[in-house]
């Protein structure tokens, strides 16, 4: 009992007025502690438990816990099932974590014996099927991840209960999830009871080829939607309150501005679009909020015309700040955007195979860019490979007429000069000294000639 007591007392930690200790309610061994526990040091209450990759194998029952948890840690266990003849309870706990897990069920019921319930995480588990009638009758519930499962299909309105959730993430499940979403127009709402309320949605690769355009319409407080990964080939109708929104891994060729109208939009993220070849004029004009734009590996993508944000002068005032490029098939970038460029804090240029001519050179006036050392030249011949940062005048004379000016125009005066004479010398040839290239002529005064002097007889 005392070398128990004693690695207790060792691994006792204070940090923020708590005590970070061993918890010995669940045991390994006979002397093992495998679990950790935080206790509130002013009330002594122990309020979180840390069971994490223990191998359990079940869910522990009442007995084996504290009471007044608030936080309960379980992932990367070997849980397979929620039974709910479990003996838990707890009136206290309020986010219950068991992702990385083998759950492939969940029983009906199983939750109701934690009401004050508020976050909820099975993510990275083995889930199929949630078609139980009371699947989840937590009605305080505010934060629900089910992603990284392969559930197919979901109990009609399985949502409805829960009035107050606030985000839901149902992200890579399976494809046929989406599919089934696509068949109702209004199937959030009407199919799922998803609560109108809801401030983050993520349905990332499940299998979405479009979205019915009323899909959104009850949705008017939505701020966080992210939809990267499906299969998308036009920008779907997402609510105007959306401030974050992700399109990536789509297969969306053109960009443009009838399809991009969001004044509430604060961060955009198109990244690992292979079908991306044009971004229109325009573009991004509408985004008058946008802040953050991450328009990275596309590499299809060869051009980012100087209007995609509308004609950006001296004065424009734009609200980006942050802005990334990198890994597309940009081969240069206009000299206007140095005037955005002014107001950014972010930029990253990188892996782009960059064409560093006069045209780009006003780049390094921005030493100030994201790994200034990727950012390379792929043409002329002789710059291939060289950091844009690295270039020298002698590496690029045409661009400094200033400096190299007379001489390169003395060479270019010579040349000029020795091609007259080729072809004055060439032209003389011709005329004086091929004559059958004229047919057969006499020269001078002869007697075919009408002005000779001799008359001509009949």
């Amino acid at each position: 009992m005392s070398k128990i007591f004693v690695v207790v007392v060792a691994t006792v930690v204070i940090l923020s007025g708590e005590a970070v200790e061993q918890l010995c309610s669940v045991k390994k061994g006979s002397n093992a502690c495998i679990c950790k526990r935080i206790t509130d040091k002013q009330n002594s209450i122990v309020t979180e438990a840390d069971c994490g990759r223990i191998d359990l194998e079940t869910f522990p029952d009442q007995a084996q816990l504290v009471q007044d948890l608030n936080f309960l840690d379980l992932s990367h266990n070997n849980i397979a099932n929620l039974d709910p003849q479990t003996k838990f309870s707890s009136v206290t706990l309020q986010t219950l974590d068991l992702s990385y897990n083998r759950i492939t069920s969940v029983g009906d019921g199983f939750f109701t014996s934690i009401p004050n319930l508020r976050k909820l995480i099975l993510r990275h588990n083995d889930i199929t099927v949630l078609d139980d009638d009371n699947v989840f009758p937590t009605p305080k519930l505010l934060y629900l991840d089910l992603s990284f499962n392969n559930i197919k299909t979901l109990r009609a309105n399985i949502f409805a209960p829960l009035v107050q959730l606030q985000v839901l993430d149902l992200s890579y499940n399976n494809a046929s999830l989406g599919e089934w979403l696509a068949e109702t127009p209004n199937s959030l709402r009407v199919s799922l009871g998803i609560n109108p309320n809801i401030s983050t949605l993520r349905l990332d690769n499940i299998g979405l080829k479009d979205l019915h355009n009323v899909s959104f319409n009850d949705y008017a407080n939505l701020k966080h939607l992210s939809l990267a990964d499906n299969h998308f080939t036009e920008v779907p109708r997402v609510p105007y309150s959306v401030e974050y929104l992700d399109l990536s891994g789509s297969g969306i060729e053109v960009l443009q501005a009838k399809e991009l109208s969001y004044h509430s939009l604060k961060i955009l993220k198109l990244e690992r679009m292979k079908m991306l070849h044009s971004v229109h004029h325009y573009a991004f004009y509408n985004l008058q909020a946008l802040e953050d734009l991450s328009l990275k590996n596309c590499h299809n993508l060869k051009e980012f015309n100087e209007l995609v944000f509308g004609l950006i002068r001296r004065n424009t005032t734009l609200a980006l700040r942050r802005l990334s490029l990198s890994g597309n098939g940009l081969q240069t970038l206009n000299s206007t955007y140095r005037f955005l460029f002014n107001n950014l804090d972010f930029i990253d240029l990188t892996d782009n195979p960059w064409k560093c001519d006069c045209d780009l050179l006003w780049l390094q006036e921005f030493d100030n860019l994201y790994r200034i050392d990727n950012v390379r030249c792929s043409s002329p011949f002789y710059l291939s490979s060289k950091n844009l940062f690295d270039i020298v005048d002698e590496d690029v004379p045409s661009c400094y007429p200033q400096k190299y000016g007379k001489k390169s125009h003395r060479v270019l005066i010579a040349t000029l000069i020795l091609l007259v004479l080729i072809l004055s010398s060439l032209v003389a040839y011709l005329i004086y000294y091929t004559p059958n290239w004229y047919g057969k002529r006499s020269r001078g005064v002869g007697p075919q000639s009408p002005y000779s002097a001799t008359p001509t007889q009949e």
